[in-house]
């Protein structure tokens, strides 16, 4: 199996991309490489995370968004889901602490402990690497696009302020 450093997922044996991030970095796992195992809610991580320390399985959960500027002036995101984080060397006990506890369905065993979230409704297909002349061609576009969204934010504020100021000059 390879290994994802920047997403910390498995990836599938023949994929050159990560599914996740698109990153070409993969490299071989090590047994104590973080590996995403699922991403479940408050209370389920916390079962989970309690199921693997009764079982002296180290694990961390990860918040999204943990640490930036919003959770300083906004607080924690109390709807986000967690996500569990074990080393490789320990995948196969924690399914079975998972199968044990319920938290592991059948469907979901194959997409969690590849680095896919479990309880997906859905099976997504991998992002399709665009041709470098098409990603050349999006940049293009978009700079022009930008270019032309701030001419026209300028051109706006130039005819408000002259409007504001024609209303408030007064002739005698």
């Amino acid at each position: 199996m390879l290994y994802c450093p920047r997403c910390q997922i498995l990836c599938k044996k023949g994929e050159s991309r990560c599914p996740s991030c698109g990153s070409k970095k993969l490299r071989p796992v090590q047994p104590t490489d973080p590996i995403l195992l699922l991403t479940a809610s408050k209370q389920e991580c916390a079962r989970i995370t309690t199921a693997f320390q009764d079982a002296e399985i180290p694990c961390t959960v990860r918040w999204p968004g943990s640490g930036g500027l919003m959770n300083l002036l906004g607080g924690t995101n109390r709807t986000a889901d967690g996500r569990i984080f074990v080393p490789f060397s320990a995948i196969s006990q924690c399914r079975r602490i998972l199968q044990s506890i319920g938290a592991l369905k059948a469907e979901d065993e194959k997409d969690s402990l590849s680095g896919r979230t479990g309880g997906s409704k859905g099976k997504e297909e991998p992002p399709v690497p665009m041709s470098r002349g098409k990603r050349t061609a999006v940049r293009i576009f978009s700079v022009i696009l930008f270019i032309f969204l701030v001419w026209a934010v300028v051109n706006l504020a130039d005819d408000l302020t002259d409007c504001i100021r024609n209303m408030l000059q007064i002739t005698y």
